[in-house]
């Protein structure tokens, strides 16, 4: 059975684009932005959530203080364009976000940080 990653982002060819990137090796469910992502979490078994920042409604990391509420064993991988932007390294020092990964990514960098935070979640 593939890992399940549900992937947030308010851009749907990114969406398309990690889910047919990360198919072959992961089960990809996606929503449109945080409050979508939220319903997605309630009613699936997701093993890691890949979320860009920058969206409109909800940010990546409000919606990630809010997974970490709700599901505090998640995996929380955050993309951003903008890796320096204030508040994302608080962020990552407060356990919010998990790993932050650059944009562009590549796939070999997407895929080895996905099998990491799976790798760490089992092993707590």
């Amino acid at each position: 059975m593939r890992p399940v990653v549900l992937y947030v982002d308010d851009e749907r060819n990114n969406r398309l684009l990690v889910r047919q990137s990360l198919g072959d090796e992961f089960e990809v469910l996606l929503a449109k932005d945080g409050f979508e992502a939220l319903r997605v979490l309630e009613q699936n078994k997701v093993n890691v959530l890949l979320a860009d920042h920058r969206m409109p409604g909800m940010t990546g990391v409000e919606l990630f203080a809010r997974a970490k509420e709700l599901f505090p064993g998640l995996p929380r991988i955050l993309v951003s364009a903008y890796p320096e932007e204030e508040g994302l390294a608080e962020a990552v020092q407060q356990g919010t976000i998990q790993k932050l990964l650059a944009k562009p990514w590549t796939l070999e960098v997407l895929t080895r940080a996905l099998w990491q935070a799976l790798g760490d979640a089992r092993s707590q």
